[in-house]
């Protein structure tokens, strides 16, 4: 009934007998008492009228226009739960949290009784078995034990010091005294990204959020995470770590240039851009905050100039500087999932893909999966998607972010031979032409016959559709690797046409057999072939094999897409030979050469 002190009351006893009587219910008595709540968002200012000491106050958070509350001169004052003498600091709520309830309980027009409760946040970091309760940022102690009065409650829930968790909010009212604490417990948070920030406050997902005075880093445009609440609805408390993880960088250097006092960043990015960053003077590192960025660069140092490379996330403001990083937690000896903390969960060596099963060893990849391509030793990084795995082919990798069914949100191979899979397309060139990508960079681009139809695609860079010191040519026969954005960045030179004549069996990968030769025989579903007129074999065609055609005789169109009908027997005139592509011991692709 502590919110009906000073009230003029109806009550309700109930008699236990022996002059013992309870009360049961108390209700205030209708038009004999008149109150006024002022929140510290409404607070105006103090001032006086009629020579006393009053309060002015908005009506609303909308509107300018104030009203005036006069105090009575013998008012009594109960500061956070207890008496204490008059006094206009304590009544005085600019730039503090909490409210003021006044009463007017003998109906004269002034507030005879001032209610005050001023209250500081606390971000729960850690709570102890003695009640000691740890802030998050301040590293304040606060200590609810035995030897003080304490009430705390969540909602209309009344709990214990033992039901504090992490990034609770607590908002406390503490008697002058530190006799008697009243605790109102929230963990009602927003998770999303800041789009917009004014000195009132900032926009996360189109609302308007101010920010408590407990929380004094910054929080920028681009900032993403988790944001607790107060009980004023406040931002008491920000974690990145829960979100920051969507934001993958491979750590290439980190340094600090000491005329300047700048600390700098070189990263690759899952964007696949090499970038060098600045950092505020003072970043989130691993969840803390206020790490001086030269500390950070420390950190990630195994030695002076010399950089632990590793996978990081990073957050950036709106100026684009780093304003936070955090390394994985390591869990690659156990290979634990960990769902809330950036997590590093195996290192896999020599591990094969199976193509069937879409795994790296034990480990799920699927389209969504980041690969960083890192080549030990040297700067020369990719990012790839699943294609880059070959059936059957072995890999060291790091795996990250690992959900519940195994799967890899990220994974940084180290050895990989990035050349065509075995089972993939071929390609007819019908021309390399120079072009400029979506990145406005000068590039070559392939246009070549690819499953059965005319297909543009550009290269990573100049230097990829080749053929030893000459740029790929019409009627070359090739498989390519692309990357994540679909370009070029390997290729398999499967046949020369300008050494057309030369006629060969290759076996370029495990699974892969390709025959160049003559057809002695042709039947309806199979061809009998010689190479170098040695022994003949017959080779079954399915019916939805592939057929493409190069002429070289043909000025106009001599790389066409062709049918079964089309093979024939060689003759020495039309000097024709026919090019076969076998996967898995099946006749897969098949191109006619004159």
């Amino acid at each position: 009934m502590n919110n009906l002190l000073g009230y003029n009351v109806t009550y309700y006893v109930k008699n236990e007998g022996k002059n013992d009587e309870s009360v049961i219910l108390a209700m205030p008595i209708q038009n004999q008492n008149n109150d006024l709540t002022i929140s510290s968002e409404l607070f105006s200012k103090l001032t006086t009228k009629n020579g006393n000491t009053a309060i002015e106050y908005f009506k609303d958070e909308n509107t300018s226009k104030t009203n005036t509350a006069e105090i009575s001169s013998d008012a009594t004052l109960i500061y956070n739960g207890k008496y204490q003498a008059m006094d206009k600091n304590l009544i005085d709520l600019t730039d503090k949290s909490g409210n003021i309830t006044l009463l007017d309980s003998n109906k004269n027009g002034k507030y005879d009784i001032v209610f005050v409760k001023n209250y500081e946040n606390i971000v729960v970091d850690t709570v102890s078995s003695t009640g000691k309760i740890v802030d998050k940022y301040s590293q304040k102690v606060l200590k609810l034990d035995d030897t003080v009065d304490f009430r705390i409650t969540k909602g209309l829930e009344e709990i214990s010091v033992s039901d504090l968790a992490e990034y609770d909010v607590l908002s406390v009212a503490a008697s002058l005294d530190k006799e008697l604490y009243e605790v109102e417990v929230t963990n009602k948070t927003v998770e999303g990204k800041v789009t917009g920030k004014d000195s009132k406050g900032v926009l996360i997902n189109g609302t308007k959020y101010k920010v408590a005075a407990n929380y004094t880093d910054p929080i920028d445009i681009g900032s993403e995470g988790v944001f607790y609440l107060d009980t004023d609805g406040k931002i008491a408390a920000f974690d990145a770590s829960k979100t920051l993880s969507s934001n993958y960088a491979y750590l290439m250097k980190a340094y600090y240039t000491k005329n300047t006092e700048k600390a700098s960043f070189k990263l690759f990015t899952k964007d696949g851009k090499e970038v060098t960053l600045d950092a505020n003077n003072k970043i989130k590192f691993n969840g803390k905050s206020n790490v001086k960025a030269l500390d950070v660069v420390n950190s990630l140092n195994t030695s002076e100039d010399v950089t632990a490379s590793q996978l990081v996330t990073y957050s950036t403001n709106a100026d684009n500087k780093i304003t936070a990083i955090n390394t994985a937690v390591d869990n690659s000896e156990s290979g634990a999932v960990n769902t809330d903390k950036f997590t590093k969960n195996y290192d896999l060596t020599n591990a094969k893909f199976s193509k069937t099963l879409s795994k790296v060893g034990n480990v799920r990849v699927d389209d969504n999966t980041v690969i960083f391509d890192i080549t030990e030793n040297t700067d020369d990084y990719a990012i790839r998607n699943i294609t880059m795995f070959e059936d059957g082919q072995t890999y060291n990798a790091s795996v990250y972010d690992m959900s519940e069914n195994y799967t890899a949100k990220v994974m940084v191979v180290t050895n990989s031979q990035i050349n065509a899979a075995a089972d993939s397309s071929i390609a007819v060139v019908k021309d390399i032409v120079k072009a400029t990508n979506n990145d406005d960079e000068q590039t070559d681009m392939l246009v070549a016959l690819v499953d059965g139809k005319e297909v543009s695609i550009y290269a990573e860079s100049e230097n990829i559709l080749v053929n030893g010191d000459r740029k790929l040519q019409e009627g070359d026969i090739i498989q390519y690797k692309t990357n994540s954005k679909g370009e070029i960045v390997s290729i398999r030179l499967l046949l020369d046409i300008t050494a057309k004549n030369n006629e060969f069996t290759l076996n370029p990968t495990d699974k892969l057999e390709i025959v160049y030769g003559k057809v002695t025989k042709k039947f309806s579903n199979s061809v009998n072939v010689s190479v170098n007129d040695s022994n003949t074999v017959n080779y079954t065609i399915p019916a939805e094999t592939p057929v493409y055609s190069v002429d070289t005789t043909k000025s106009k169109n001599p790389i066409t897409v062709a049918e079964i009908s089309d093979i024939q027997n060689f003759d020495s005139d039309e000097n024709n030979r026919i090019f076969i592509k076998i996967y898995d011991d099946v006749v897969s692709e098949i191109v006619i050469i004159k």
